[in-house]
C-alpha cells in the first residue's frame, strides 16, 4: 500500500536500521565500540591461550617459551595480563578486554590466588562506585568491571577438586562464572 509520498507502507524496516540512525544509542555504541571484559582463570596447560586465540580468530597471545629448563619446575606467582582486541560482529564494533591469569593454581598453597582475584574484582567495583559518586564525572571513564569469568577446570575424570569448588563459591557472588572443562 502506498501513501501520498509514494513510499510503500508494508515494507518491513531493515534489521540494521537501529544502527543507521545517528541519534540512537546503538549508533553511538556501534561507532565507538561496545566494551566487554572477560577474565580467563585456570591452571597452566588447560588451554587459556588457545581459547583466547580461537575466540578472537587470530594470534593474540603467543605461546610462552621456557628458555631455562633448570627453572621450568619453579611455579611463577600469579599475575594479571591484560589484552585488548577490537572485533566487529554484525556491524557492531566490540572492544574485548581480556584479563589472563597465568600462574593461577600452579603453586602448592593457592589461597593467595583466590585473594588476588577477589581483590582485583572488588577494586574494579570500587573504582566504578567512586566515579559514580563524583559530582563531576569523567566522560571518558571506562568501566573495567569483569562481565564474565571463564574458569578452566582440570579434566580429572572423577569429580571437581576442592580448589574448583572453593573458587566458584568465593567468586560466584562477584562475577558470572562460566566453567569450561580444559
Amino acid at each position: 500500500m502506498k501513501d501520498g509520498s509514494g513510499e510503500d507502507q508494508n515494507v518491513a524496516p531493515s534489521v540494521y536500521s537501529h544502527v543507521s540512525r545517528p541519534g540512537s544509542h546503538r549508533y553511538k555504541n556501534a561507532k565507538k565500540g561496545l566494551p566487554f571484559n572477560v577474565m580467563l582463570v585456570g591452571e597452566s596447560g588447560l588451554g587459556r591461550t588457545t581459547f583466547l586465540n580461537t575466540l578472537c580468530e587470530r594470534m593474540v597471545v603467543a605461546k610462552p617459551e621456557k628458555t631455562n629448563t633448570e627453572q621450568a619446575h619453579i611455579a611463577e606467582p600469579m599475575q594479571f595480563k591484560h589484552h585488548t582486541v577490537e572485533m566487529e560482529e554484525d556491524g557492531m564494533k566490540i572492544i574485548l578486554n581480556i584479563i589472563d591469569t597465568p600462574g593461577f593454581g600452579d603453586g602448592i598453597d593457592n589461597e593467595n590466588c583466590f585473594m588476588q582475584i577477589q581483590e582485583y574484582l572488588e577494586t574494579q567495583f570500587d573504582e566504578v562506585l567512586a566515579e559514580e559518586n563524583r559530582i563531576k564525572r569523567n566522560t571518558k571513564f571506562r568501566d573495567s568491571r569483569v562481565h564474565a569469568l571463564v574458569y578452566f577446570i582440570t579434566p580429572t575424570g572423577h569429580s571437581l577438586r576442592e580448589i574448583d569448588i572453593e573458587m566458584m563459591k568465593r567468586l560466584g557472588s562477584r562475577v558470572n562464572i562460566i566453567p569450561v572443562i580444559g
